[in-house]
């Protein structure tokens, strides 16, 4: 249904020459004309008329004898939508959503409205075209008092002009691409397919691809699609001496105005390469990105992103810039923030989908804000006051021989030792422990059937995972050398589990002598060997 919402007024309305796109009707009330028109390619039945009076317009002759009794005589459909005089626009708009029903395509005839309905015809139209899911359009029917002509004009370019507006904020402020580059889709066709515009542009159309790539990049969180995407976008506008600015200008001149901030936004986020090389630049721009992700409340994202700026933090303060995508020395690096930060990311990483709890949002945000107020080289303080705190351990399984536990011990000197074994082997652990002269802190996590009990795996990496947390281990050497098959397997499914955060290092402890010198004589300090990161 095409329905025309329109006004009268009490003013005198002196008849005239309508003229709208080539049709002429001579009137004096311009909606009266517009219907007319409409009724060219539209049948009665499709057409209807609103119109909203104050109870002056409504007693008024503009309206008693000038309108009602036309549309009367031509079987026109219309009805009357009671208002005052002062009506405000929310109050007007909830009105025109009454009579306005989803799918409808209205027209706005702002022509004989009155008061400040003419400057709030955009905002009404937008309201009704967001709340009803109606195409709107505005007219206005401007008088000439000389030429005694009235000149139908379409003013809904003005709404055009409120979407571009919308869509560069959400893409500026939220990196969300696809309002805006489905104006730009739209635009590009139009041009590309109206015969009368001979000059046709040639960067606008690779515009929509790259802003969605960006914005793919930003919400899936990869820092070299980042790179290579925001380089690109800022390429295209400032390339071939601005060739796209000067084709917004000429085709998009709604966008034109609002490229600079737009830009200015990303530049930030920009090193001006397509690849991820660690340096103060790049340190720099995943700053601005963290920023970025919690001014537009993306929580998820920040986590995401917090725990790799601040391994990239240590790496670079540390010399290890080549060692940037090396994940076996990223899982090693640890902050003071570490647990907390790696604990939520993983969280909202699962989905909420695992037994961990989140902390509160606002205690997310408010550690988050606190990093990205940080610069570099006061996380690398704190980095470093954490690493003097480091306390290592040793993760061991343990079978009947003494031997190997004995040199793992003798070498690396552990504060913290864990121990995975059976009760009958547990019994060897005082004697082991006071041949190695070691002091510091102990725990024997016990398996029932160290041959067989898979049931048992969970339950002992859990224990060992919580004893090594509460010591605030930071630097584990993981022993696989003695025990049985099963207490192999459940060292390494401890090792998984606690790999973030922490330096692991995986070794054996080899004894070249014979198996029987060995057993007479177990406490003979052997060699390490050290297995390369998987």
């Amino acid at each position: 249904m095409l329905k025309i919402l329109t006004f009268l007024g009490t003013g005198s309305y002196k008849s005239n020459t309508i003229r709208i796109n080539g049709f002429t009707r001579i009137h004096k009330i311009f909606p009266i004309a517009l219907a007319e028109y409409k009724l060219l390619n539209v049948p009665k039945e499709s057409l209807e008329l609103i119109f909203f009076l104050t109870p002056e317009s409504k007693a008024h002759e503009n309206w008693n004898e000038h309108t009602k009794p036309h549309l009367d005589c031509m079987k026109i459909k219309y009805r009357v939508v009671d208002i005052t005089a002062d009506i405000n626009p929310i109050e007007l708009v909830r009105k025109m959503m009454e009579v306005v029903n989803e799918g409808d395509e209205v027209i706005l005839d702002t022509t004989h409205s009155f008061r400040s309905i003419p400057i709030t015809a955009a905002i009404i139209s937008l309201y009704l075209r967001e709340a009803k899911n109606v195409n709107v359009r505005i007219f206005y029917g401007l008088y000439d008092g000389v030429s005694k002509f009235t000149e139908a004009l379409d003013l809904t370019n003005v709404i055009d002009m409120a979407d571009w507006l919308y869509a560069a904020r959400l893409f500026k402020e939220y990196g969300y691409s696809k309002p805006l580059g489905k104006l730009v889709k739209e635009r590009n066709s139009s041009i590309r397919t109206n015969p009368d515009i001979k000059e046709k542009p040639e960067k606008l159309s690779k515009l929509q691809g790259d802003l969605q790539n960006l914005s793919t990049a930003l919400r899936l969180g990869s820092i070299r699609s980042i790179r290579e995407y925001v380089r690109k976008l800022i390429a295209l506008f400032e390339g071939s001496q601005h060739e796209l600015m000067g084709e917004l200008e000429r085709f998009a001149p709604e966008l034109y105005p609002l490229v600079p901030s737009m830009l200015e936004r990303y530049r930030k986020i920009d090193t001006g390469r397509k690849t991820v090389e660690l340096d103060e630049k790049e340190l720099d721009a995943e700053r601005e990105l963290l920023k970025f992700y919690l001014d537009t409340e993306d929580l998820g994202m920040a986590l995401r992103l917090a725990r790799e700026y601040l391994v990239n933090v240590a790496l670079y303060k540390r010399g290890l810039k080549e060692k940037v995508l090396d994940r076996k020395t990223r899982e090693s690096v640890t902050f003071p923030e570490e647990n907390f930060i790696r604990d939520a990311r993983n969280h909202v990483a699962h989905f909420g989908f695992n037994e961990d709890n989140l902390p509160s949002q606002k205690k997310i945000e408010d550690r988050l804000k606190a990093l990205a107020k940080k610069n570099p080289d006061e996380l690398f303080e704190e980095y470093e006051r954490a690493e003097t705190k480091s306390v290592k351990a040793v993760l061991s399984p343990l079978g009947t021989s003494k031997g190997a536990l004995f040199t793992i011990l003798k070498h690396f000197k552990p504060d913290v030792l864990v121990i995975v074994t059976s009760k009958q082997a547990a019994e060897n652990v005082p004697e082991i422990l006071e041949k190695a002269g070691f002091s510091g802190k102990h725990h024997v996590v016990l398996v029932n059937d160290p041959f067989t009990g898979v049931d048992e795996v969970e339950k002992v990496v859990e224990e060992a995972r919580k004893y090594l947390e509460e010591n605030g281990v930071r630097e584990v050497v993981i022993n696989l050398t003695g025990g049985t098959s099963l207490l192999g397997y459940m060292v390494e499914r401890i090792r998984d589990g606690i790999r973030y955060g922490r330096k692991i290092t995986t070794v054996l402890a080899v004894d070249r002598r014979p198996y029987e010198e060995q057993k007479v004589n177990p406490y003979v300090v052997g060699e390490i060997l050290e297995l390369p990161r998987g």
